[in-house]
């Protein structure tokens, strides 16, 4: 059995930390890939060198040689800095997984890309069973580099990556106004889709929903131009409701240093005072739209608005125009991923108004949220994938 340790991301008032369980491993109980950026690499026990074969062809990775000196590198089915350990306890560790997928296709204007923006598992698994091809999780790597001077690792990848652009994307665009033709028919909301599985499943990365909102624009005139209009609208509301949330995050942080106390007040308040900039409806929030959530959305999704209008168009009301209840979703959107915490009264209220936010916004001198429907900034907490798998062995 290969053992992971337990692994959880904490968010807290905008900072995030990863917390990983103690193991019984030491420098010296390392026995597969490297601790020294590759000067160094282990592949010294054969039974567990043959159940990361094992597990390589299952997940669609592709063994290559490793080592910045040719006489002393190792065949891996792995990245060279995830680490394989023999514990004291007689197990197999295997940790440090930030980049166990392959990367994308190399972006030159992003620093350091090919280290986070890597291919969804879901996407490596078909794409490797499908053309019978597995992607090196190396490419691009130094120490991979003069072991493979044809550079055909890296044409793979970028192979990948095109299929993904050109094609996976594209059907899913298609298929997604299928699926909310159906949704529609059944009378479901907004927000009971839930979008980001959706796109996971597909092994699409939530980073490209610009690409996603692009390949709904263009697909054939011939499909419904309302249900067009509703797939867009909720990719944009998507978009924007992430946006908010790393704003709120930005904001959180800047608190901190600003106040430096643990008392909550003054981090609810810097909360709702940004809630309520985005969600009243006044020239000023339109303008924060049309600005700040334009160019950060630009900047984060490239390609969320590159259709027919998109950078010319009023972002707010015309998201809205196209779904009546477009504010609810991005509201809630905003409240899952940020960890708050409203009154029962607001949300009831909010749920029973598809008109909440204009009333409010006319009720209340500050805008449709007071301080007093906050009730906390909770931490959010996500569990890693891997430790499904790990809890069931407990």
């Amino acid at each position: 059995e290969l053992c992971v340790p337990m692994m959880v991301l904490v968010d807290y008032r905008g900072f995030r930390v990863s917390a990983v369980s103690k193991l019984p491993i030491c420098s010296e109980t390392l026995i597969y890939g490297s601790a020294d950026r590759g000067q160094t690499v282990y592949a010294s026990d054969e039974p567990f060198n043959r159940k990361m074969e094992q597990t390589a062809k299952i997940i669609g990775l592709k063994k290559h040689s490793v080592g910045r000196r040719k006489a002393s590198s190792q065949e891996l089915c792995a990245p060279f800095d995830v680490e394989g350990h023999l514990g004291s306890d007689g197990r197999y560790y295997l940790l440090d997984f930030s980049r166990v997928m392959p990367p994308e296709k190399k972006n030159k204007s992003v620093q350091g890309g090919t280290l986070f923006q890597l291919l969804r598992p879901e996407f490596v698994m078909a794409y490797a069973k499908k053309h019978d091809k597995p992607l090196c999780p190396d490419a691009y790597s130094p120490p991979v580099i003069p072991h493979d001077p044809d550079r055909i690792h890296e044409k793979e990848v970028e192979e990948a990556t095109r299929y993904l652009f050109e094609v996976t994307i594209p059907s899913f665009a298609k298929e997604l106004l299928l699926i909310l033709a159906e949704c529609l028919r059944r009378g479901d909301k907004l927000e009971q889709f839930r979008l980001c599985e959706a796109l996971h499943s597909h092994g699409i990365n939530i980073r490209h929903l610009g690409r996603t909102i692009l390949a709904v624009t263009q697909i054939s005139e011939g499909e419904n131009l309302g249900l067009k209009q509703y797939a867009v609208a909720l990719l944009l509301c998507e978009v924007c409701a992430r946006v908010i949330k790393c704003r709120i995050r930005s904001k959180l942080r800047e608190t901190m240093r600003r106040v430096q106390v643990v008392l909550e007040e003054p981090y609810r308040r810097a909360v709702v005072d940004y809630l309520n900039i985005i969600f009243v409806n006044n020239s000023k929030s339109t303008e924060h739209w049309n600005t700040h959530l334009k160019a950060e959305a630009k900047s984060r999704y490239p390609q969320c608005l590159d259709f027919e209008n998109g950078e010319a168009m009023d972002l707010k009301s015309t998201v809205l125009s196209w779904n009546k209840h477009a504010l609810h979703f991005v509201f809630k959107r905003v409240v899952k991923m940020s960890g708050l915490m409203f009154t029962k009264e607001l949300m009831n209220s909010i749920n029973s108004s598809p008109d909440f936010f204009d009333q409010n916004s006319l009720a209340r001198t500050r805008g449709p949220i007071d301080e007093t429907d906050l009730v906390s900034l909770n931490e959010r907490i996500k569990h890693m994938n891997i430790v499904s798998l790990a809890q069931g062995y407990l």
